[in-house]
């Protein structure tokens, strides 16, 4: 007795959709920089300082590798940068 071809084709649906989630999940440099909204030349200086979240694919005999970045990392690290209002009254600060 062998495995119904419902069960086969619907697990062959739930990997593609995994290995899409994951593919669209992992951004080039332009990508990032789109999602970001900001320039390439920008994210090149972030990522030179270490100032973003980034993965480096080494490649033999290279100087430098590929640049890669993970799109949650991306947003929670723009969660992070966001700067909280301070709310004035009068002369007096109020938090």
């Amino acid at each position: 007795m062998g495995i119904p071809s419902e069960k086969i084709a619907m697990a062959i649906m739930d990997q593609d959709e995994d290995d899409h989630q994951a593919s669209s999940e992992v951004l080039t440099l332009e990508q990032a920089a789109r999602l970001l909204a900001i320039s390439t030349r920008t994210l090149e200086r972030y990522v030179e300082n270490s100032l973003v979240p980034h993965i480096e694919l080494k490649i033999k005999g290279g100087s430098r590798g590929i640049i890669r970045f993970l799109r949650s990392e991306l947003l929670k690290w723009m969660r992070q940068q966001q700067v909280k209002p301070v709310r004035w009254r009068g002369q007096g600060r109020v938090e």
